[in-house]
């Protein structure tokens, strides 16, 4: 069971974070999505690992969200590379 609601909030989270791309995108353009990629998943990052400081290593949402937010940037920058 905890499982599933896992698996639930993972997919919930990937669905508002590519809603979330997609409307800065719309609204400001593709270099300040790069930006805010960049920013989004320093701020993750940083939380989760003041996180794993205070509570020992447990996953966490901002560790996911970190890793989504760098790969977006990642799947954006190559865009432009080629």
């Amino acid at each position: 069971m905890m499982k599933m609601k896992f698996l639930t909030l993972i997919k919930l989270k990937n669905m508002y974070n590519n809603r979330i791309a997609e409307m800065i995108l719309q609204k400001y353009g593709k270099d300040s999505l790069i930006i805010y990629c960049k920013i989004e998943c320093f701020k993750s990052k940083m939380i989760d690992d003041e996180l794993r400081e205070i509570q020992g290593y447990q996953p966490s949402d901002f560790n996911y969200d970190a890793e989504w937010w760098n790969n977006k940037y990642k799947e954006l920058t190559n865009d432009i590379n080629h």
